[in-house]
């Protein structure tokens, strides 16, 4: 079974559901983002839970750039979702995947990839 079949299994009935594709594809090239798991995984879940972690659905992203920007968050990169105590959660240019800690401060690596995040959330 693949990484966003185990995904699906694991967190059935808490993700979003199947987003449109072209949307998807549409609003990841706005952004410049080219991560294919993440491209996949946000097409086939539409977004949702990943470990403790809220991760955006495709009608959340936009407005979750916007917010990172207008509330003055210093993490680069394209947000994906927030954590439980309201920090971004972004896709770093070097494919990582970083939190910006609002209490201790800076910015911390979650993963080296999507795909190790995922793997380290998901079940065998």
């Amino acid at each position: 079974m693949n990484l966003i079949a185990r995904y699906k299994n694991q967190y059935q009935g808490a993700y979003q559901g199947a987003a449109d594709n072209d949307v998807v594809r549409q609003l990841l090239h706005k952004y410049g983002i080219t991560e294919p798991l993440y491209e996949q995984w946000l097409t086939e879940t539409g977004g949702g839970p990943i470990g403790p972690d809220w991760y955006d659905g495709v009608g959340d992203l936009e407005q979750s750039q916007k917010k990172a920007r207008e509330e003055g968050w210093t993490i680069l990169g394209f947000v994906i979702g927030w954590d439980g105590a309201g920090n971004p959660i972004a896709l770093q240019s070097n494919g990582a995947v970083s939190v910006e800690d609002h209490n201790f401060g800076g910015v911390h690596a979650l993963a080296a990839s999507f795909r190790e995040l995922l793997a380290n959330n998901v079940s065998s």
